[in-house]
């Protein structure tokens, strides 16, 4: 590692082109002498001199088009799919078909339930509930069971 110097005249041309907001990287190509990043700053910092502080520039995501059917969770009706379709927080978009029963529409509602044909625990075949007394969803209809008989 090698010690390097400064002069009057660099902490000179450091003043000034702090002064001018220019970023560090490119003052350290303006000095020369193979200063690095660290080197300008810390010399900066010594000299009390404020550098130019770099403000990352915020992401703007588009807000989705809603296209076909597709709504917004405040546009929902009780009778529309609410499958979730694009977008991400308050800018998510939902199906919006109309639904026959139930939170989704014929298409969402057999990627969200599909029936289990069997069961294992270890090698022992376990038996599925066939009906409901209104606690579990019913296995054949994919809906809850009638309330209290």
């Amino acid at each position: 590692m090698s010690t390097q110097f400064w002069t009057k005249e660099d902490e000179d041309k450091l003043r000034a082109m702090a002064s001018t907001e220019m970023l560090v990287r490119d003052m350290a190509k303006a000095l020369g002498k193979g200063l690095s990043r660290n080197a300008i700053i810390g010399k900066a910092w010594r000299l009390k001199l404020t550098l130019r502080k770099v403000t990352p520039k915020p992401k703007v995501t588009p807000t989705p088009k809603p296209t076909g059917n597709q709504v917004f969770l405040l546009s929902l009706n009780s009778n529309m799919c609410r499958f979730p379709v694009d977008g991400d927080g308050a800018k998510t978009l939902f199906c919006g078909d109309p639904t026959e029963r139930g939170s989704w529409c014929p298409n969402h509602r057999k990627r969200v339930f599909y029936p289990k044909s069997a069961v294992k625990r270890g090698e022992e075949d376990v038996k599925l509930r066939k009906e409901s007394k209104g606690f579990l969803p019913d296995a054949n209809s994919f809906r809850f069971g009638s309330e209290a008989d």
